[in-house]
């Protein structure tokens, strides 16, 4: 299959190119829109509403518009009179006959040819310092003092020099973290990176969306702590109100443009997990009024009130006074409108314009009356290794794993899928597992021998099947300790990814002087797992084995015998207990239950 230069295509001006991932059983779209027939652009605040009039004719001749609104062209929507004209374009948008939809395939080979070698940053600066940043956010607390305003969104741009060509830049920035809504866009003078997590608006017919966020915390290592997080978060009072605030906002701005009656707010304070943090939403929806255009929708929403604060005319005036040059693309919103009734844009945080190798991107946070400035600005800079902490961490790239034994079926199949789908879920992987399950019955079908299955799934959510004859083992397996310790507290060991390398270069060193398995101490001394197994002793208690805590992998064999019989028991163990049990055994979906003898190597 020849796949889409989706590169090449990028690299000509005048193209737009639109991801957004799956989510919540919401499949995600990949799309192009290139060769425009003609651009609505503006660098002159009076001409903004006039453009936004041309969108609106553009869709009503049967085109789709794909491109961005700058924060700036907000004051002119908004009617206030507070930014001058740009040096760069305050709305560019393309207008198209057709827009290509592409396969997950296609988008995937942007990074086909990406160098992970090279820095993403080779210089860059916060341009403005703490004792600065300490004066505005005093000027803000006087105003909120004062009674102005509830809260302002201050920020700064972080410009930086990059060697990285926009895509490579693009690629890297998109492996580090994946976001509901990500485009490049090629406006001929300059280049703009959007990886935004934050949905500004989506229309379906005469249904429109908006998903504010306003509350964040960084992820823990399991689910339980994830767990515990997100109820925490939910319960702060501070974070709490400041998303009910915006909530409130938007909800008011949405009743300008919709049915009396018809706007509602649901699934307030949700908890959405990302690879690295956890952010608190809301939704707010509603139905439009008839009649309305994009120009109106734009009038009575624009910009979004998560980046201006509250009260946002007043929020948008303190702002245009308190920060030292436009804020640009940074802030504005990015996205398409197609003919039949549908658009999508999102809020242009983690934003990025791009001329020349030398880049700008905005930085800012949201400043409230208890807010300190100190707490404030380390914020401002910890965001910034979004671009500039270019060192592996335990969110690189990786596969999820999953081994099977086909013998007419596969026995636990359910708890491999619902494992995989844990695994994809925390890591923050599309997992189409309805794809997965038609992949295997192709298997099934073909299969007249027992057959053993790997399934890896990647970040970009695609499948690699492998399928093997299986080799049946002895009756009794000898197995090894390891010399080696596993550390119990690392959270890949929770889950069965391709991070196994000790596992890998330890099982195929035993297997030469021909053994079966090698079992593996923590720091602490007690009994973890086996490279490709659990484990188990019979004693006079019953079946015990180490518990998940000990650094144990939660294997669905394993959990299928603790579920199944009280007599299999999660119990810490030591050396001595392996040696002194009854009878020693590992297992695992593909092995099955097996004794085993421990030898002296």
């Amino acid at each position: 299959m020849k796949l889409v230069d989706v590169p090449k295509l990028i690299g000509q001006p005048g193209s737009v190119f639109l991801e957004t991932v799956p989510r919540a059983g919401v499949p995600g779209q990949t799309l192009l829109f290139r060769d425009p027939t003609d651009i609505i652009s503006t660098r002159f605040s009076a001409d903004v509403l006039a453009c936004l009039d041309r969108i609106d004719e553009a869709i009503a001749s049967g085109f789709y518009v794909a491109g961005y609104i700058a924060y700036e062209a907000g004051a002119a929507v908004a009617g206030l009179a507070l930014a001058p004209d740009s040096r760069r374009s305050l709305l560019w948008f393309g207008i198209y006959r057709d827009v290509a939809r592409l396969k997950r395939e296609d988008a995937a080979s942007l990074g086909l040819h990406m160098d992970a070698t090279r820095p993403v940053v080779d210089e860059g600066d916060f341009t403005i310092s703490q004792i600065d940043y300490t004066s505005r956010i005093d000027t803000i607390k006087h105003h909120i003092r004062e009674g102005d305003v509830y809260q302002i969104n201050f920020t700064a741009p972080y410009r930086f020099n990059t060697s990285l060509t926009p895509v490579e830049l693009y690629c890297r920035l998109r492996r580090r973290q994946r976001v509901d809504y990500a485009a490049m866009i090629n406006t001929g003078d300059n280049i703009v990176l959007s990886l935004s997590p934050e949905l500004f608006f989506k229309r379906s017919g005469n249904q429109i969306v908006t998903r504010p966020m306003k509350g964040t915390a960084s992820r823990g290592a399991t689910q339980e702590e994830d767990d515990k997080i997100r109820a925490a978060l939910q319960a702060d009072a501070k974070n709490t109100a400041e998303n009910l605030m915006i909530v409130d906002l938007l909800r008011n701005d949405l009743s300008r443009i919709c049915t009396p009656g018809s706007v509602e707010t649901t699934d307030l304070f949700t908890a959405e997990t990302y690879e690295t943090i956890i952010q608190m939403t809301s939704t707010v929806r509603g139905k439009l009024s008839e009649g309305i255009g994009y120009r109106n929708i734009f009038e009575a929403l624009y910009p979004s009130g998560s980046i201006t604060g509250a009260p946002k005319l007043r929020a948008m005036e303190i702002i245009s006074q308190l920060e030292t040059g436009p804020r640009g693309v940074y802030c504005g919103s990015v996205g398409y409108i197609g003919p039949e009734e549908e658009a999508v844009f999102n809020v242009a945080i983690r934003t990025i314009e791009l001329e020349d190798g030398m880049g700008s991107m905005g930085i800012g946070s949201g400043v409230v009356w208890d807010s300190d400035a100190e707490s404030e600005y380390s914020e401002c800079l910890l965001k910034a290794r979004f671009l500039v902490n270019d060192v592996p961490t335990t969110r690189d790239p990786f596969v999820i794993i999953e081994t099977m034994l086909l013998d007419r079926t596969i026995p636990l199949f359910d708890r491999h899928c619902s494992r995989l789908e844990r695994t994809a879920r925390h890591f923050n992987y599309p997992c189409d597992t309805q794809y997965l399950i038609s992949e295997i019955d192709k298997i099934s079908r073909l299969s007249n021998e027992p057959t053993k299955i790997r399934v890896e799934l990647d970040r970009q959510g695609r499948f690699a099947i492998e399928t093997s004859p299986y080799r049946p083992t002895a009756d009794i397996l000898r197995v090894v300790l390891s010399s080696s310790r596993i550390d119990s507290s690392d959270p890949f060991r929770l889950f069965k990814t391709s991070r196994r390398e000790l596992y890998e270069a330890e099982y195929a060193a035993v297997v030469a002087e021909g053994l079966d398995e090698v079992l593996f101490l923590n720091e602490h001394g007690n009994v973890a797992e086996g490279s490709r197994t659990n484990i188990f002793i019979q004693s006079k208690e019953g079946f015990l084995t180490p518990p998940v805590e000990s650094g144990a992998l939660p294997g669905v064999y394993r959990q299928q015998m603790l579920d199944s019989d009280s007599q299999f028991i999660e119990r810490n163990l030591q050396v001595e207990d392996l040696l002194e049990a009854t009878k020693l055994y590992i297992c695992n979906a593909v092995w099955g239950w097996r004794e085993a003898v421990l030898v002296q190597r």
